[in-house]
């Protein structure tokens, strides 16, 4: 069983995970979060604090990091203590989710790296006085209301064939008119008004070659939706170039600035107030956010947030920080031709 991340969730201010970075979700006690992979499949293992049972092998488990102060949690040794208690507790108990050699064989027959885009998320957690695996205790990563209107098809997934798995929520799937398109899940993101602020910004814009397209959503239950369909690209991110020629890098800095001036072209609807953005922006600018695809540069990620070191967190969300973030992947390019 190999650990690829452990995450730390409390109500406290955000702390560092070992792996990967921890988020705070107030008023919900302390959380931890195993990524692990084991027999071709990957797993999302959660340990919650028990608030309905004192006494109980989760909270002792993750006692290091609830009994301390929030500056404590970010303590390196902390977090690598609380891993292993975690660990250890879901290797003693690992009859209760591991799934069947057959069963993971037989998924990934039918859709290679299946697991990759739907890892398996289970939660040990004391009812009563006994130990019981289950789904975790759903948060906001939920199925969500249609922020689109009705120019946006609706998918059913009866009417999708799921390919491959591409990445984490991310499956390449072939719609009925057998087009090709990349299935990004709500439950992709730990907050939901990421999924629905792409789907208004992709559906507000007219098409153009170089940004991402909504080819539609898929629909969930109960009215809801749980997926975006975006055009697929066979394609690599720009950040995963290790240099690029002089005109490569000279059509890229115009493509760019033509996706970003058709973004910024487009008014939001529904403004109430001079206080709200006048137009849509790409939000999250940098060069992981690129795809280079045939060639061709296409921005993707319209999900609202920022990076730090690419978009100063006062200019989130807002053109001025479209255009650092752009001016910053200039810069970026540019040390690509000088590796050439």
């Amino acid at each position: 069983m190999r650990c690829t991340s452990f995450l730390w969730l409390s109500g406290k201010p955000p702390v560092r995970g070992v792996g990967a970075c921890a988020t705070s979700v107030p008023d919900v006690g302390g959380c931890a979060i195993c990524r692990v992979d084991l027999g071709g499949a990957k797993y999302e293992l959660v340990l919650a604090e028990n608030k309905t049972v004192d006494m109980c092998a989760e909270n002792v488990a993750l006692s290091v990091l609830l009994n301390c102060s929030s500056a404590d949690e970010a303590n390196g040794a902390r977090l690598v203590q609380t891993r292993e208690a975690v660990l250890k507790l879901f290797t003693a108990h690992r009859s209760m989710w591991v799934l069947p050699s057959e069963e993971v064989e037989t998924t990934v027959q039918a859709v290679p790296d299946f697991y990759l885009a739907a890892p398996v998320k289970l939660q040990l957690k004391t009812v009563g006085a006994e130990m019981v695996c289950c789904p975790p205790d759903p948060k906001s990563c939920v199925p969500v209301d249609n922020p689109c209107g009705p120019e946006v098809p609706v998918f059913s997934k009866k009417d999708l064939k799921f390919v491959a798995g591409v990445a984490r929520h991310i499956f390449k799937v072939v719609l009925p008119d057998g087009s090709v398109c990349c299935n990004k899940e709500v439950y992709r993101s730990g907050d939901p008004s990421d999924f629905k602020c792409e789907a208004i910004v992709l559906a507000g814009l007219r098409p153009h070659p170089n940004i991402v397209a909504l080819r539609g959503v898929v629909a969930a239950e109960g009215g809801k939706i749980d997926g975006l369909l975006l055009t697929w690209m066979d394609g690599v991110l720009l950040s995963s170039l290790t240099s690029a020629s002089a005109a490569s890098v000279t059509k890229w800095n115009e493509q760019l600035t033509l996706a970003l001036d058709h973004v910024h072209g487009h008014k939001l609807a529904g403004r109430i107030s001079d206080t709200e953005p006048k137009s849509h922006t790409w939000g999250d600018a940098k060069s992981e956010n690129i795809f280079i695809n045939g060639g061709e540069l296409v921005i993707i990620d319209f999900g609202g947030e920022y990076t730090d070191g690419w978009v100063d967190e006062n200019k989130a969300g807002t053109v001025d920080g479209d255009n650092q973030g752009k001016a910053k992947i200039f810069s970026w390019l540019d040390d690509l031709v000088g590796r050439h």
